[in-house]
């Protein structure tokens, strides 16, 4: 996960703290005054004086209605924090899919200063983050999922997770609210709950500074939730939209993210090649006389163990006179069996056997190239140009990044090419990557009279199932 920043880690550390409870004295003070909720008209915002209301009493079963996660759908929220040694104030909206916050420092005149704007916006269940930096939405990557403790989600988690709750809090009738002294964090200190028809309010905890010191004292934490309904993020995501690589991505048209070489590198991490799916096609792609195959992969390590799951099929598209047909062909490995596939006369065959270690060795032996295992080698999923970094340029109008052999030169040299056996030299090469990740690959070689292209997608959600209609192997 990408750091947001010392205010933002202490922030959500903080408010892990104050909304989940802690334990000790009370070190909060009574609330007193006049409940502006018994005002007629009244309507929550980010400028009520939260600890002045009065709370509803509710039973079990309206609590977990209030925090029903389908009401937090679309909201906003203002969260202040008052320390000794800083305060910060955050302004946040979630709207469906989107989230937009504000992170500010308390100057010491009250003006605030802010600390940091960030962005997110969700894409099956892909979640992906931008900063806003000197006026641009700045990419911040995609590893974040919606349940995850990262800022801004972190902050709708901490109040859905109130919901089964209910037990530790008690209605404290001098606080007017519900209050819990109970130690979830290793936290200690008092939160407080508001209802009021039915509808959070908002959420305050007074927390001791250090565990353990009340002579410290306390840090204040207040969050106020309003305008449920009525938030809008209009955010596109910048120049740089989240893409999601599917079967029907337009591959030519993709414009290639530009990365250092550091990040070139770590592209061709064999880890991120576990699970992809590889459409290949010589010709032109969409040609009526193109030649067509997929690759499903899905394997648990980068290297074959006893138990384990892996897992890689192969389609190939067989023009004849009487039409196409699929030729199948691979192996699944999972819980100590292997299942493997062959087709012949257009029809798919399967045997198994059990992965013993004598059949592991074999397999090893298989996937040694001079002598050193290759994952590339073993899987055939990609060409390795993780050490060609210097010989490509990013080629604007392309949106990719470009290699054409020189005039006289063999080009590069490949000790194993996909699908291609060895001694192959590309003599052009397109490359695009699409956050983080290989997208589409473009080559012509010496040994090949077809242009080849190779479109990876569904990252991480390749499921390789066995072919239909598939018949044991006849004996014999």
């Amino acid at each position: 996960m990408k750091k947001f920043g010392i205010l933002a880690v202490s922030l959500a550390a903080m408010f892990a703290l104050g909304l989940c409870g802690a334990c000790g004295d009370n070190q909060g003070e009574e609330n007193g005054g006049h409940d502006p909720a018994d005002s007629a008209g009244f309507t929550m915002t980010k400028e009520t004086d939260l600890r002045s209301l009065t709370s509803d009493e509710v039973t079990g079963e309206e609590w977990k209605a209030v925090f029903a996660a389908e009401k937090f759908d679309n909201f906003l929220l203002t969260y202040t924090y008052d320390t000794p040694y800083e305060d910060a104030y955050v302004e946040g909206a979630f709207d469906g899919k989107k989230a937009d916050f504000s992170m500010y420092r308390i100057l010491e005149d009250g003006e605030k200063m802010l600390g940091q704007h960030m962005l997110m916006s969700e894409t099956d269940g892909e979640v992906s983050a931008w900063n806003e930096i000197e006026g641009e939405l700045v990419f911040d990557g995609d590893d974040y999922t919606p349940e995850s403790g990262e800022i801004p989600y972190s902050y709708r988690a901490y109040i859905l997770a109130l919901k089964e709750k209910y037990s530790s809090f008690v209605y404290d009738a001098a606080k007017k609210c519900y209050t819990t002294t109970e130690a979830v964090f290793l936290s200690e200190g008092t939160t407080g709950v508001i209802i009021k028809d039915g509808v959070l309010c908002g959420i305050w905890a007074d927390v001791l500074n250090e565990e353990g010191r009340p002579e410290l004292g306390t840090s204040a934490v207040d969050c106020i939730v309003y305008d449920f309904g009525k938030a809008s993020v209009t955010f596109d995501g910048g120049e740089h939209q989240h893409i999601t690589l599917t079967e029907d991505t337009d591959f030519e048209a993709l414009v290639s993210d530009r990365v250092t070489e550091e990040e070139w590198r770590a592209i061709y991490s064999e880890e991120n090649f576990k699970n992809v799916t590889l459409r290949e096609t010589r010709g032109d792609i969409g040609g009526a006389d193109d030649q067509r195959a997929k690759m499903y992969l899905d394997w648990e390590e980068t290297r074959m163990t006893l138990e384990g799951r892996f897992k890689m099929l192969s389609v190939v598209t067989i023009p004849t006179p009487d039409g196409e047909y699929d030729s199948v062909g691979g192996q699944m490995i999972e819980n100590g069996v292997c299942t493997q596939y062959q087709t012949f006369d257009k029809q798919i065959y399967y045997m198994q056997y059990g992965f013993t270690p004598e059949k592991l060795a074999e397999w090893e032996e298989y996937m040694m190239l001079d002598g050193e295992y290759s994952f590339f080698y073993a899987t055939l999923i990609a060409t390795d140009f993780s050490d060609y970094y210097k010989e490509f340029t990013y080629n604007e109008e392309l949106g990719a990044y470009l290699y054409e052999a020189p005039e006289g030169s063999d080009g590069l040299k490949f000790r194993f090419t996909a699908g291609d056996g060895m001694g192959t030299n590309l003599k052009y090469v397109e490359l695009k990557f699409t956050e983080g990740r290989v997208a589409y690959v473009h080559w012509r070689s010496d040994n090949i009279s077809k242009d080849v292209y190779h479109c990876y997608y569904d990252y991480g959600k390749t499921k390789v199932v066995p072919p239909e209609n598939a018949l044991p192997y006849p004996e014999g």
